[in-house]
């Protein structure tokens, strides 16, 4: 995430202090192991912080999806339901009336 500019520059500086003499080569495969391993930390917590960020406006979608109400309404001479259908709209009435429980 840093960039191709973030992994190179560095790497260049550690290659040309180790080609002029003042690192040595241990040094260099150190320095450049820790700069690699920099980058993908850095890279794994943007990833991170993006993925919460998404998960946030999924929840916002969620929340907006539970305080509305239906618009179609039952006429006052419509036919009934089969009582199995009536004991599973009862049933997920209160489900979501227990959700709408926690989240107040």
């Amino acid at each position: 995430m840093i960039g191709t500019p973030g992994i190179i520059r560095p790497n260049v500086y550690v290659i040309w202090r180790t080609v002029s003499g003042s690192l040595s080569i241990g040094t260099l495969i150190f320095l450049t192991g820790a700069i690699v391993q920099c980058e993908q930390q850095h890279s794994t917590s943007l990833f991170h912080h993006v993925h919460i960020a998404d998960q946030a406006l999924f929840l916002t979608d969620l929340l907006a999806f539970f305080r509305m109400e239906p618009t179609i309404r039952s006429k006052p001479n419509a036919l009934r339901a089969p009582r199995p259908y009536l004991a599973w709209i009862r049933n997920s009435v209160m489900s979501l009336s227990a959700i709408r429980g926690l989240r107040a």
